[in-house]
């Protein structure tokens, strides 16, 4: 869950970069300090977050056991890519 919901925050710093490029004047509720320089440390450091986060989540706790590695970590890969192919489905339809 909490890797499937990185994928979300990585689209919304995906999405903060483009739009401000895409639509640079529209008037924002909140302000990045220090202009687009700002912005894209904030959305780089929030994606290496997320990235690290991701790979973090596909070490196995401790307190489970596992038989083999490679088959815990390819139920959370098919687990992940399973669970992320209905919404595409759903917004290009």
């Amino acid at each position: 869950t909490a890797q499937l919901a990185m994928f979300v925050y990585i689209a919304l710093f995906a999405a903060a970069l483009w739009l401000r490029y895409k639509r640079p004047n529209i008037a924002r509720p909140y302000a990045i300090p220090f202009g687009k320089f700002g912005v894209w440390i904030i959305c780089f450091l929030g994606l290496i977050s997320c990235f690290v986060a991701i790979g973090l989540g596909f070490l196995p706790p401790s307190q489970l056991s596992i038989g083999s590695l490679f088959t815990y970590e390819m139920i959370l890969v098919l687990g992940m890519l399973f669970l992320s192919v209905p919404p595409l489905i759903i917004f290009a339809w």
